[in-house]
């Protein structure tokens, strides 16, 4: 089994190399020049600026922004906005990813072999969580080549242990979105797919930065969006330890959690071979 499952992996991966460098790099090009752009005095103008933002834009960064700081700038973003630069290029990769082949009938050549289905299911999510990886290197390496092109940045501006830490932060996040749409994909059609995975992460996002907005007799709807568990501005431009392990380990659970009811859900459904 052990074989096979990293054999559909591979096969996954080689299949959508050219596709997945190609997203990649261009992130890291973005991050690299964003990274050498960073300048504190120019960028501590626009803090007053911002400060003058309704409090329903400040949310949407975490609450609070402070761009002078390379930290700062970093949550602002690299982090807070990881679900618009990753999330949801990988949810919309994920939600049709088994769908077009079970359209296609090329998943047919698949479990028709003695491949079981969960073998070919958790073949793909590696395939998926590889994806996020190579997603995650390329960031790094378009943020460190920034850092060193840029000669306002100073690596003892930054708490190596603390940027380590939200990075796992993000990686678990984006896996909670890959898992989502993973779920969708197992009995759904591509197009119902990707429409409500897209849904639930819009509600997700709503509810997990703008409960404060809501009536208290709904606020507790919060505890239900992964959006809730990853506030990366305590930690980033703080230095607050406060919750996030709790945080990282419900991310972590509800992947798990949610992938294992899809595994259920597409061992069960009928597909023709």
């Amino acid at each position: 089994m052990k074989i096979k499952f990293f054999q559909i992996a591979k096969n996954e991966i080689q299949k959508n190399l050219r596709s997945i460098l190609i997203f990649s790099g261009i992130i890291g090009l973005m991050f690299l020049y964003l990274m050498n752009m960073f300048d504190p005095t120019l960028f501590g103008q626009f803090n007053e600026i911002l400060e003058s933002y309704p409090e329903s834009i400040k949310q949407m960064v975490g609450g609070t922004i402070d761009l002078a700081t390379i930290e700062g700038f970093m949550n602002t973003y690299v982090f807070t906005f990881a679900w618009m630069w990753f999330g949801i290029y990988i949810m919309i990769r994920t939600a049709q990813d088994i769908p077009e082949e079970i359209e296609n009938k090329t998943i047919d050549m698949v479990i028709s072999k003695p491949i079981s289905r969960l073998e070919y299911l958790f073949g793909k999510k590696m395939q998926q969580l590889l994806m996020i990886l190579m997603l995650m290197l390329f960031t790094f390496i378009g943020i460190a080549i920034g850092f060193a092109m840029n000669e306002g940045i100073s690596l003892s501006d930054l708490n190596g242990s603390h940027l380590a830490i939200t990075f796992v932060w993000m990686m678990c996040f984006l896996i909670t979105l890959e898992s989502t749409a993973l779920f969708f994909s197992t009995f759904l059609n591509p197009k119902k797919a990707v429409g409500l995975t897209m849904v639930v992460f819009i509600i997700f996002f709503f509810i997990g930065t703008y409960y404060d907005i809501m009536g208290e007799s709904v606020q507790w709807l919060k505890y239900f969006s992964v959006f809730y568990y990853y506030n990366t501005t305590p930690l980033m431009l703080h230095g607050t330890m406060d919750n996030v392990v709790r945080d990282i380990l419900i991310l972590v659970g509800y992947s798990a959690v949610i992938t294992t009811l899809g595994a259920v859900i597409f061992k069960k459904r009928d597909i023709p071979v």
